[in-house]
C-alpha cells in the first residue's frame, strides 16, 4: 500500500506475504489501525518526512522491517506488537 498526498483510514485488515509493506509519503495524514501483516518480505510501515499517521494495534509476525518514522513525519504509535513468531 502507498499513500502520496492524500488523506485515509484503512482499518482491520490482514495483509499476508507483502512485499514492500505500507508507505505513507508527501503531506499524507493516514491512520492505518488493527493490522496482521505475516511473513512479510519488507512488511514496515513508512511514515516519510512531511507525512503524519497513526499506526494502533497492528501486529506485525515475521516481518522483514517494522515501523520506520523517517526525520520529518509526525507519529502517533500505540498499541502494536512486533513478533519473530506467531
Amino acid at each position: 500500500m502507498s499513500f502520496s498526498a492524500c488523506q485515509g483510514v484503512v482499518i482491520g485488515k490482514e495483509i499476508r506475504e507483502n512485499r514492500h509493506g505500507a508507505r505513507v509519503a508527501g503531506k499524507s495524514v493516514v491512520r492505518g489501525e488493527r493490522h496482521c501483516r505475516p511473513n512479510s518480505i519488507h512488511g514496515r510501515r513508512g511514515l516519510q518526512p512531511g507525512s503524519k499517521g497513526a499506526v494502533v494495534g497492528n501486529t506485525l509476525i515475521k516481518n522483514g522491517g517494522a515501523i520506520s518514522v523517517q526525520a520529518g513525519a509526525q507519529a502517533d504509535l500505540k498499541g502494536n506488537t512486533i513478533a519473530s513468531a506467531p
